[in-house]
């Protein structure tokens, strides 16, 4: 969620633990290091709730088959992500 149009609302997380533009700017640090967002690389996100990430390197990547939010499970402010990946 480090990105606005990552969340409804993105603005409002801003003073949030895990939504302050420090939070923000350091996880896009860590993007730009060549990790990847697994979900991102498979879907766009138009707008969704917080949700968590799995981060891979770069030589990972080809190995992700699928990642998937889990929204049905809830009772957090998170969502899980489910990440099928190829060993």
């Amino acid at each position: 969620m480090h990105k606005d149009p990552d969340l409804l609302n993105g603005k409002r997380y801003n003073e949030f633990a895990g939504g302050t533009i420090l939070e923000r700017e350091n996880f896009d640090r860590f993007l730009r290091k060549g990790f990847i967002d697994a979900y991102k690389h498979f879907y766009q996100i138009k707008e969704s709730s917080w949700f968590d990430y799995f981060i891979l390197d770069e030589k990972s990547k080809d190995k992700i088959l699928d990642c998937n939010i889990l929204i049905e499970y809830t009772g957090s402010d998170h969502y899980p992500i489910k990440l099928i990946y190829q060993n």
